[in-house]
Parts: C-alpha cells; sequence; structure tokens
C-alpha cells in the first residue's frame, strides 16, 4: 500500500506543479522530502486552488442570463448602464493586473466576466426593441477599443492607471443602481 500512496502522491504533486498550484520548491519539499505538513507549501497551494476555481465559476457564471436573454431573444429588464459601467471597471482591473504581472490566478475571472459582460451588451442591442444604428454602435464599441489600447499601451501611465484602478469599485458600486432603478420601475 505504501507505494500506491507514494505513487498517487507523486502524480497529484506532478498534477498540482503542472497546474501552477506547486512550486518547484514545494514539490521537493511535499514529495520529495515528505513534509505533508509544511504550512508555507500548504497555504500557496490552497491560495492559489481557490484562486482558480474562482476563475473556473467565473467562466460560467453569466452563461444562465446570457442564455435567458438568447432563448426570450428580449432583453427587456436588463440595464444597458450596468454593463457599461462594470466593463469599464474590468478592462481596468485586467489591465492593471497585466501591467503590473500579477499572477492570473489573481485576475483571470476579471477576463472571463469581461468577455461575458460584451456578449451581454452585443445581445443587449440586439434584443433592446431600440432602432439603433450600426453607427452609434460601432462608436461605442470603438470607444471601448480605444480605451482598451490605451490602459494596455503606454498612453496611460502606470501612475494614471493606478489613479483609475481606484474609481473601479465606485463604477462597480455604480453599476448595480441602474438595474436597481429599473427592477423598481413599474411595468405596465
Amino acid at each position: 500500500y505504501t507505494d500506491l500512496i507514494m505513487s498517487g502522491l507523486e502524480w497529484l504533486g506532478n498534477t498540482a506543479r503542472r497546474f501552477g498550484l506547486l512550486s518547484d520548491k514545494c514539490y521537493e519539499t511535499v514529495v520529495n522530502r515528505g513534509l505533508y505538513t509544511d504550512r508555507h507549501c500548504a497555504t500557496v497551494a490552497f491560495s492559489k486552488a481557490i484562486g482558480l476555481a474562482i476563475i473556473t465559476a467565473s467562466a460560467i457564471v453569466k452563461v444562465p442570463q446570457i442564455a435567458k436573454i438568447v432563448y426570450s431573444r428580449s432583453a427587456k429588464g436588463v440595464s444597458p448602464l450596468m454593463y457599461l459601467l462594470e466593463v469599464y471597471a474590468l478592462m481596468i482591473t485586467v489591465a492593471f493586473a497585466v501591467r503590473t504581472s500579477v499572477p492570473f490566478t489573481s485576475y483571470g475571472e476579471s477576463c472571463f466576466l469581461l468577455l461575458q459582460d460584451f456578449i451581454i451588451l452585443a445581445l443587449l442591442w440586439k434584443y433592446s426593441g431600440r432602432k439603433r444604428s450600426y453607427m452609434s454602435s460601432g462608436a461605442l464599441i470603438a470607444v471601448y477599443v480605444a480605451f482598451g489600447y490605451a490602459l494596455a499601451g503606454p498612453m496611460v501611465t502606470r501612475a494614471q492607471l493606478q489613479v483609475l484602478r481606484q474609481t473601479c469599485m465606485v463604477a462597480f458600486i455604480a453599476s448595480k443602481v441602474p438595474q436597481i432603478v429599473m427592477n423598481f420601475q413599474p411595468v405596465f
């Protein structure tokens, strides 16, 4: 049984190292030296595992809403302003994380939420029931692309990005207000 347990631990250690949950040093400590209760390695591995779980969940968190909009072919009751503000904050969050070399496990959920928000915005434009010109939708897309380009490149300094980052929490909170107001409007 000992050989089976050891080969299982080695496989688990290799898998954890492959997914970035264990560093080479922690692999050596835990798997090769048998120090299974090493506090530092356990804490780091647990933290990274939680980060990966959050990223995985965020990749599908808005899929039910997307499916509901597509299935009903309606965006009634969904506030576009909510998603516009959320996209603003998520773009800054991702740009700051990338430019400051934050590990993907710390900001990956923002990437998936941003992608899903863009999909929802596209569906809102498609199913809003209002006659929107392609020009106004295209202009808004161009603004977001330009904003993303500016955030990713040298146009926005790191200090300016830090100031923009401080507006994210306000934008996230403010993004919920339009939907709350819309939910309490009488339906005729």
